[in-house]
């Protein structure tokens, strides 16, 4: 996590170059473009990449966007037609805070294409502009394929310490190893007496 928070400092370093607009309002919720930059930063020193909603008039003029978590942001299977060229959004994928998954949650939107054409298509599709949902803006450090993240090399050793330090918590917490328990033999116990032995068996 140290690291982690040291690299992100390192990328974001002093913001925005042009200080006359880092103030720029981006969206609706009245963010600035520094506070966007943050959040695409987080996410890019962690994941490896980063998305955001992307709004635009029917002159194809961007208005506005939203950064969206990369952790919500799952790429589309080709081979099915009306999922080509989008990706689907849901708040909780790993089912973490909620019993069981809500598939009828997830949104698919379409990659944003800098094609104006294209852009017009789609909004046609959806039968107007104040039917379209936008577009979603997706960068990965490999490309079209999904990002990794920059301590994907050290992910075994990370699960691996992780590991130990629950058994050190355990040991510390609870008094016991998980993979067995202490037991106090008194003297007159005999390990090569049958019935001895089957005490603790």
């Amino acid at each position: 996590t140290t690291c982690l928070d040291i690299y992100t400092k390192f990328i974001f370093g002093f913001g925005f170059a042009d200080k006359n607009n880092y103030q720029i309002i981006v969206n609706n919720d009245g963010e600035t473009a520094d506070k966007l930059l943050r959040k695409v930063v987080e996410d890019f020193a962690k994941f490896g990449g980063f998305a955001l909603h992307v709004n635009r008039n029917l002159l194809g003029q961007i208005t506005s966007f939203v950064h969206i978590p990369m952790e919500n942001v799952r790429l589309c299977i080709d081979d099915k037609e009306e999922y080509d060229g989008k990706v689907a959004l849901h708040t909780d994928w790993g089912i973490r805070s909620h019993k069981r998954f809500a598939e009828e949650k997830i949104e698919y939107l379409y990659l944003y294409d800098p094609n104006i054409e294209v852009f017009r298509e789609r909004v046609s599709e959806a039968g107007g502009i104040l039917n379209y949902k936008g577009e979603i803006y997706l960068y990965s450090n490999r490309g079209k394929n999904y990002p990794l993240p920059t301590f994907d090399a050290a992910l075994t050793a990370m699960a691996t310490e992780e590991a130990v330090d629950n058994i050190t918590y355990c040991n510390a917490k609870r008094g016991f190893l998980p993979a067995g328990c202490f037991a106090e033999v008194d003297e007159y116990f005999d390990a090569n007496n049958a019935q001895d032995k089957a005490r603790f068996e």
